[in-house]
């Protein structure tokens, strides 16, 4: 009799299918129940999210046979034994592969060429309990893969990990390669602030597509115009302000002369011509003051 204990329940089986289609939260993957695909497992220093301290976590060596294995993917003439229900069940590709009428339907092995074991394993790690996270070490090996076999949480969770990074034209490159779009929009408005011989000078530009390269000067452009006209009317404002100053002088100092009695500046008259002189002073201090506060670019 078949020990029951040796296969994968199909509650495990559905909290593989949870995973993978993002509905299972985060913080449950550490805690995630493990399918027993061997009793040997190997042992991998996990860097989290970046950070230089460690956490040894027990991943599934899938070089080792198991009961339970019910297809051979051979990648550089290594073995990897796998689960049929496992791969289906995060990818839409190896879903139809295994239900569709391709050859590798009735395969017992499979052989994917031009892929490299360790990136394909990486992947693995990231579709079996323990979920492995996405980390620098691992993002551009997951990427590719995740495209190709159409993974997409996989391929969400590389993007919500290079959302944490600092803007630039490489991740731009990036994004745009694998359809990344919030990663996209973000390196874009990076973008749009940099000079355009500044973006020439970047080793990732050629790699630019046209349509991104015409969305970021379209961005400068808009800018720069915004910037004129905000330029454009705060001269106007000053130009105004500072002929206002004027215009108070040419008006009249708007005093009576107690001395000559006159409401006009008399030249004749010392105390008007003070009284102006103050004026013109207190006027010519308060254009110095205005014209500083406000220069003009």
């Amino acid at each position: 009799m078949e020990d029951s204990s040796s296969r994968p329940s199909s509650s495990i089986l559905e909290r593989v299918r949870l995973f993978a289609s993002g509905k299972c939260s985060g913080e449950s993957h550490d805690s995630a129940e493990r399918i027993e695909i061997t009793s040997n497992t190997k042992k991998a220093d996990v860097l989290q999210n970046g950070d230089q301290a460690s956490m040894e976590v027990d991943y599934p060596d899938f070089t080792v046979q198991d009961e339970l294995s019910s297809v051979t993917l051979i990648i550089e003439s290594h073995k990897l034994y796998v689960h049929r229900e496992v791969l289906a069940a995060w990818s839409p590709v190896f879903k139809a592969m295994f239900t569709r009428d391709f050859k590798e339907k009735e395969m017992s092995e499979i052989e994917l060429p031009d892929k490299k074991l360790d990136d394909f394993v990486e992947l693995l790690y990231c579709m079996y309990p323990p979920i492995k996270s996405v980390s620098d070490s691992n993002v551009h090996q997951l990427l590719p893969l995740a495209e190709e076999y159409q993974i997409l949480e996989v391929k969400k969770k590389c993007e919500e990990f290079l959302l944490t990074k600092p803007g630039s034209i490489e991740l731009l490159v990036t994004a745009q390669a694998y359809g990344l779009q919030n990663l996209l929009t973000k390196c874009i408005q990076h973008a749009r602030y940099r000079t355009f011989a500044d973006l020439q000078k970047d080793p990732f530009y050629k790699k630019l597509e046209m349509g991104n390269l015409i969305r970021i000067l379209e961005l400068r452009v808009l800018d720069l115009e915004t910037s004129m006209e905000q330029n454009k009317k705060a001269a106007n404002e000053r130009e105004l302000k500072l002929y206002g100053f004027l215009n108070d002088l040419a008006t009249g100092y708007g005093y009576f002369c107690s001395e000559c009695k006159s409401r006009r500046v008399n030249d004749t008259c010392f105390n008007c011509l003070k009284m102006f002189r103050e004026k013109v002073k207190t006027k010519f201090e308060e254009a110095k003051a205005y014209r500083s506060s406000h220069p003009c670019y």
